[in-house]
């Protein structure tokens, strides 16, 4: 019997592990296309901007102080993608998915410098001038 756990143990180990893609740039091409038809954009092509948006904002790439931030910042993103769902250019590019993740991402950022930039510059003054010396 324990032959065949370990035999078990051992089959198991050697199935490797298939990466899958959170979105399918096929799939998205393909919703593109019939937004483009329709002229205007989808429930479904939203939602894939959504998933890029989140997938990238809890990525070490931006660092954000809290949760609401995280947020507010991806709100921005997926608002900024919808209004500029139809700036694809199909003769320049193939890679759909690239084109917005990169639109989004510059959202991301674009947004956070604007939400972080104030706390940046300013010093408080009681933390200047407090007594923890004691």
């Amino acid at each position: 019997m324990e032959k065949n756990e370990s035999n078990q143990k051992h089959q198991f180990s050697e199935i490797k592990k298939v990466k899958h893609n959170y979105i399918e740039p096929d799939k998205m091409l393909s919703e593109y296309n019939r937004c483009i038809e329709n002229n205007k954009c989808s429930y479904e092509l939203l939602k894939m901007f959504e998933l890029i948006a989140n997938k990238y904002s809890k990525s070490k790439a931006i660092n954000f102080s809290s949760v609401k931030d995280r947020l507010t910042c991806v709100n921005y993103a997926v608002s900024e993608a919808w209004q500029k769902w139809n700036k694809f250019d199909s003769e320049r590019s193939q890679n759909i998915f690239a084109f917005f993740t990169q639109m989004i991402k510059n959202d991301l950022m674009q947004h956070h410098e604007k939400l972080y930039r104030r706390s940046r510059n300013e010093i408080s003054l009681n933390a200047v001038f407090s007594n923890d010396d004691k």
